[in-house]
């Protein structure tokens, strides 16, 4: 240290003799100019002499100054002041010097006062931002590469090494939230993330619906036997009812399977009104997902297909009108052909027109399984404003209708609607190759066995619950008991509850 400081001493002495020779030549300048001006002599020698005084003065305040200076610094190197402002700025640039070597002093004792940490530290970061003065001496230089610090805690010491720069991310990409990937037991699988997958819901408490209200976590109990009349959760039923009247949600959209919807969608589902076409679809595929998670309460296998299914076949238009009769086939280039040849209809179910039909049978061998993989393919179908449920039976060769109300819509209407259908679930089967595995397979339209039960009864506009019912009923194996009018609340209310906390509950 007293090095540095004797070194800077020599360096201000350097400077102090520059500026003398400057203010030298500067005076014999101004005595050149001044030696005509022999007029005047008396004057200013009367003016030297009144100013001697307060020059002798102003001397001797100087040369005080300069040794309190020289007694701060310990140089003995004497400086005379005939600069004011140039003493006063040879000590400020001494004040800065001194600053700065205390500065290096201090650091080792800032170090040993942060807490240890696994990582190397890199010794730059300690520097404060607003740093100017830089250092130049060699000893106090820090490497950002290669460098070792000994810190001496609780009378050990610890070795800090950094072989590698430190890098400090950038606010915003510290603000970035870091995707983990989210696992939960159903079924011993792993779930995959939640960009890779079509929203299932889970078992767990998990809203994946974006909500300003949350949902409480509601205890889900494995049971052995389905329960199609499982009670609503009171603690649950009070969060939705709270979060249906308030004002601050009367935008928010909540997600509903593979889509999204408002407060009003589930209000009209709880309310008794009639089920729109893409509700009940809505329904449908919820029950789908539920036991594609709650496969030990599915009984029989099946799949669901979408109202546009039945409405495209349904269209006079489409082609399978012209290739498709009840007892034999028409091929595309009009050559007639049996029932029994699979070639023929295959040649029909490929046409550009109707390549969704055979997509919808084949499935994707992943995800969404064939027709020949399953017992029953569901849908609904709606005549006359009343909606009917239709399970097609691969194994049986039958279609079943479940009719709340059989004698609101005439066997002959219901007969007409399912015309087509008759025909071309088989011709289906038999293109896909499910006839192979079957001995008792009905090359021919499949008979339609209808439902004679009234269940439904007076001015109840519930036909859209009652299918649903029936068909979660139907592949969980349970007693069709439980479908009545009176259920019918508690039925609205079981759909309501778990499309809006999208949860599973048995």
């Amino acid at each position: 240290m007293d090095d540095t400081i004797t070194k800077q001493s020599l360096e201000l002495y350097e400077m102090k003799q520059i500026l003398e020779r400057l203010v030298q030549n500067q005076t014999e300048n101004q005595g050149n100019d001044h030696t005509d001006q022999n007029d005047n002599e008396y004057v200013v020698q009367e003016q030297h002499t009144e100013q001697q005084p307060t020059e002798q003065q102003h001397t001797e305040h100087q040369e005080e100054t300069q040794r309190e200076h020289q007694e701060e610094c310990g140089s003995d190197i004497s400086i005379d002041g005939r600069d004011a402002d140039l003493l006063m700025t040879i000590r400020d640039i001494s004040d800065s010097l001194s600053h700065q070597i205390q500065k290096e002093t201090d650091l080792p004792q800032m170090i040993t006062t942060l807490p240890f940490v696994s990582q190397p530290l890199a010794l730059c970061e300690l520097a404060p931002l607003d740093q100017t003065v830089q250092i130049v001496n060699e000893e106090s230089q820090l490497e950002t590469t290669k460098k070792q610090v000994e810190i001496k805690k609780n009378d050990k010491a610890v070795t800090l090494v950094e072989k590698e720069p430190v890098t400090v991310p950038d606010k915003d990409e510290q603000e970035k939230p870091i995707k983990r990937r989210k696992l939960c037991k159903i079924a011993n699988k792993e779930v995959q993330d939640e960009d890779e997958q079509g929203n299932p819901p889970t078992t767990s408490a998990q809203i994946i619906s974006e909500s300003t209200t949350p949902v409480p976590d509601v205890e889900i109990r494995e049971v052995d036997t389905y329960n199609p009349m499982w009670k609503v959760d009171p603690k649950l039923w009070k969060e939705y009812l709270q979060w249906k009247r308030s004002r601050k949600t009367t935008h928010e959209q909540r997600k509903v399977v593979s889509t999204t919807r408002k407060k009003d969608f589930f209000r009209q589902l709880e309310e008794n009104t009639w089920v729109h076409r893409d509700t009940l679809d809505l329904l449908l595929s919820h029950l789908q997902n539920k036991m594609l998670h709650l496969k030990h309460h599915c009984k029989r296998s099946f799949r669901i297909l979408h109202s546009s299914f039945l409405l495209g076949i349904n269209k006079p238009d489409c082609i399978v009108w012209n290739h498709i009769f009840d007892t034999h086939l028409v091929t595309p280039d009009n050559t007639k052909a049996e029932w029994t040849d699979p070639t023929t209809h295959l040649t029909i179910w490929i046409e550009k027109d109707v390549e969704y039909y055979f997509n919808t049978a084949v499935g994707d061998y992943n995800h969404i399984p064939g027709w020949g993989d399953v017992n029953y393919v569901i849908t609904c179908i709606n005549i006359k404003e009343h909606w009917l449920a239709i399970a097609a039976d691969m194994r049986k060769c039958r279609i079943y209708v479940f009719d709340s109300m059989p004698n609101y819509v005439e066997q002959k209407l219901v007969d007409e609607a399912l015309q087509m259908h008759a025909r071309c679930i088989p011709s289906l089967a038999i293109a896909i190759g499910v006839n192979l595995h079957s001995d008792h397979f009905t090359y021919g339209p499949w008979p339609i066995r209808r439902s004679k039960a009234t269940l439904q009864k007076g001015r109840s506009l519930d036909c859209g619950i009652f299918c649903a019912k029936f068909v979660e009923c139907l592949v969980t194996a349970s007693d069709l008991g439980c479908v009545t009018v009176s259920n019918m609340k508690l039925f609205r209310q079981q759909y309501v509850l778990e499309l809006w906390a999208n949860k599973y509950f048995c």
